[in-house]
């Protein structure tokens, strides 16, 4: 695997429902969204992650990864809805679901789609394992809004993967300690949310009304990125990139092109470590209603 495929996980949300605040595409047709993917592979990214919950995407995925040379190379991540983890059968059921869909023997990874159960992960912890002792899952794990339960899946027997959000602005995983703590335990981690569903790409004035609130970070951010001469895809990118230096960056597109950009950055874009120390320095740690998309009036899943 290259480096870049290492870091890099072709996050496929937008291929099975529109997706996004800034999402003006919609969802990409079938012939886009099979380019998105091949031109994924064909830069040597391997990890794709998808959910049960991301509409068509499970599938969409799958037939596009049908028809790539050397697929069983595939490094899949998806996530089990929290309704199917109602007891040994539904998750088994929601597990295989997925596999059909996706038309894949195994998923590199399993993660619960909801935090909330963490608190039940003694309970649900043999299904998992089970589930790796039949081949259909490597690694398990959890997708987490929060740092407490960020923190808290450190402690779950067994677990290996956790998905977290961080951007330039929603820097909480860093202040609490998580992503250091992941990194000596061994966790993968992959993080989301490195755009803010590509609103650190918006200007101040061009926020839909529902989201008039978060004005000031945007103002923040985008004014130190034109202080420095710096694009603010650059800096959100290598700003992650460099700060969490042992995760997996999860990132969608619904273009090829946009998927070109932001990999073109992540390779190639200089570590700025002072740049970084100066933005954290005079940048105070935003309200969560503005950097959790789960507080957006009218939010779309995450």
């Amino acid at each position: 695997m290259s480096e870049l495929g290492g870091r890099f996980a072709l996050g496929t949300v937008q291929l099975g429902m529109k997706y996004g605040i800034a999402n003006r595409e919609g969802q990409p047709n079938e012939a886009i969204a099979r380019e998105i993917v091949e031109s994924a592979w064909m830069e040597g990214v391997r990890f794709f992650d998808t959910a049960a919950a991301y509409g068509e995407s499970e599938a969409v995925l799958g037939r596009a990864l049908s028809v790539l040379p050397g697929r069983e190379e595939a490094r899949v991540i998806s996530k089990i809805k929290s309704e199917d983890c109602r007891n040994e059968d539904t998750i088994l059921d929601g597990v295989q679901s997925s596999l059909e869909r996706l038309g894949i023997d195994g998923l590199w990874g399993l993660l619960l789609h909801d935090e909330d159960l963490l608190g039940s992960w003694d309970a649900i912890l043999p299904v998992l394992v089970e589930c790796r002792r039949r081949g259909w899952v490597k690694h398990f794990g959890v997708s987490v809004y929060s740092p407490g339960r960020a923190v808290e899946a450190l402690h779950c027997a067994q677990l290996s993967a956790v998905q977290i959000p961080m951007n330039a602005l929603d820097r909480r995983f860093l202040e609490n300690g998580f992503v250091q703590s992941a990194a000596e335990r061994g966790i993968n981690v992959f993080v989301r949310s490195v755009l803010l569903q590509g609103l650190l790409l918006m200007e101040a004035g061009d926020l839909p009304d529902r989201l008039r609130y978060a004005e000031s970070e945007i103002s923040a951010f985008r004014g130190f990125c034109r202080t420095h001469a710096i694009e603010p895809l650059e800096f959100a990118l290598s700003f992650v990139r460099d700060r969490a230096p042992d995760a997996t960056l999860v990132m969608g597109a619904e273009l090829p092109r946009q998927l070109g950009e932001s990999l073109s950055v992540l390779r190639d874009a200089p570590a700025r470590p002072q740049l970084y120390k100066e933005w954290e320095s005079m940048s105070p740690l935003p309200r969560e209603r503005v950097v959790n998309p789960a507080h957006w009036p009218n939010i779309g899943i995450a």
